[in-house]
């Protein structure tokens, strides 16, 4: 069953753009032999991420995810089967939303939510995290 998941975490403060970029590259490799496709979207130290595949693919990925000490704070946001994949074009696309540029930045920010501190944060809402991925998706695909 091909089945959709859409989960966001924090980093720890030791992982930066540098090292999600190396972790996504490694990852592609093995999405590729394993039919799984996303994209992993940066904020700060907050992730967004989707994968989508079979879903016993995508729940062990997930669970090697959930036990990997760089994450902190793991919230599923949502799981479900699919008819189809909206995010097949990647093995996984990785997108830092601070480094966006132009109008997508206005676009972005009314995708994310204020924290008690006034700073945009990744939503955890299943509407809102999948404009977002779905907005991102768009225009990268365009570029």
């Amino acid at each position: 069953m091909l089945v959709r998941l859409i989960y966001k975490s924090r980093l720890k403060e030791s992982v930066g753009w540098a090292d999600v970029v190396n972790i996504a590259s490694n990852a592609r490799g093995k999405n590729e032999s394993l039919n799984i496709t996303g994209m992993l979207i940066m904020n700060g130290a907050g992730v967004l991420q989707v994968l989508e595949g079979e879903s016993g693919a995508v729940n062990d990925l997930y669970g090697r995810i959930c036990a990997d000490e760089r994450h902190g704070n793991l919230q599923l946001i949502s799981f479900g089967a699919l008819g189809e994949r909206h995010f097949g074009r990647w093995k996984m696309k990785e997108v830092n939303l601070q480094r966006m540029k132009g109008d997508f930045r206005d676009v972005v920010a009314s995708l994310l939510i204020k924290d008690e501190q006034g700073n945009l944060t990744l939503p955890s809402d299943f509407e809102r995290a999948y404009a977002l991925l779905a907005f991102i998706d768009t225009i990268t695909s365009a570029r």
